[in-house]
C-alpha cells in the first residue's frame, strides 16, 4: 500500500462536490425568493386630438412578495408551501376614480428533481401546485364606493433548474403554465385565465 498527500484545491473541490450533491436528500431544505417580490410605481397620461375628450392620468402603485419554503423528505423529492401577498392602487385624475386590489394566496407545493447521478442532470427539476386564496377590489368614483370579494384558484406545472453559483446558493429560472379561476362569492361568476408565467428566483439551501 502506498499513499498520495492530497492537494488542498483538489481535497476542497471535492468536498464541494460532495456537499452539493447532498442538497436534495432527506432533512435538506430551501427558501427561496422569486422575481413576483417587489415594489413598483408609475404612470400613465392618454391625451387625445384637439383635447377632446380631455387628457387623463392614471397612478398606479403595486407591492408583491412572494417567499416558498421546502423540505426534501425523500431523496430528490421535496414539498413545501409558497405564500404570496401583494396589493395594488390605481388612481385617475378624470372622475376621481380609485380602485384597490388587495390579494393573499397559499400555495402547497411538490418538486421532484430528476433522479440521476450527474450533477448536470439532477439540478433540473419539475413541480406542481394548487393556489388557494382570497382577493378584494373596491372601487371608489364621485362618491361612490364599490366592494367585491373573489375565491382564487390556481393550478401551476413547471420545469425549472437551479444554478449554484456559491455553495448553497443558486440562481433558478422556472418556466410554468398556469390555470387560474377567480369566483365571486356574492355572484358566483367566475373568470378563468390560462397562459405561461416566467420567473427568476434566488434559493438558498440548508443542509
Amino acid at each position: 500500500e502506498t499513499f498520495l498527500q492530497c492537494d488542498k484545491a483538489a481535497c476542497e473541490a471535492t468536498r464541494s462536490y460532495r456537499s452539493l450533491h447532498q442538497m436534495y436528500t432527506p432533512g435538506s431544505s430551501f427558501l427561496g425568493v422569486s422575481t413576483e417580490g417587489g415594489v413598483y410605481f408609475g404612470k400613465t397620461e392618454v391625451k387625445y386630438d384637439n383635447n377632446f375628450p380631455p387628457a387623463s392620468e392614471q397612478k398606479y402603485s403595486l407591492a408583491d412578495l412572494s417567499v416558498s419554503y421546502n423540505y426534501y423528505f425523500i431523496r430528490n423529492l421535496s414539498g413545501g408551501l409558497n405564500v404570496n401577498f401583494s396589493n395594488s392602487v390605481y388612481k385617475n385624475t378624470v372622475g376621481d376614480f380609485r380602485q384597490t386590489n388587495l390579494s393573499f394566496a397559499i400555495t402547497p407545493m411538490l418538486e421532484l428533481n430528476l433522479p440521476v447521478e450527474n450533477r448536470t442532470l439532477n439540478d433540473l427539476f419539475i413541480r406542481g401546485g394548487y393556489s388557494f386564496g382570497t382577493q378584494k377590489s373596491e372601487y371608489r368614483s364621485l362618491g361612490f364606493t364599490n366592494t367585491s370579494k373573489y375565491s382564487m384558484g390556481n393550478l401551476c406545472l413547471g420545469l425549472g433548474y437551479n444554478f449554484f453559483f456559491k455553495k448553497k446558493l443558486s440562481l433558478t429560472p422556472v418556466f410554468e403554465y398556469d390555470w387560474t379561476t377567480y369566483k365571486d362569492k356574492d355572484s358566483d361568476q367566475k373568470e378563468k385565465y390560462t397562459g405561461p408565467n416566467f420567473s427568476i428566483g434566488v434559493r438558498k439551501f440548508f443542509r
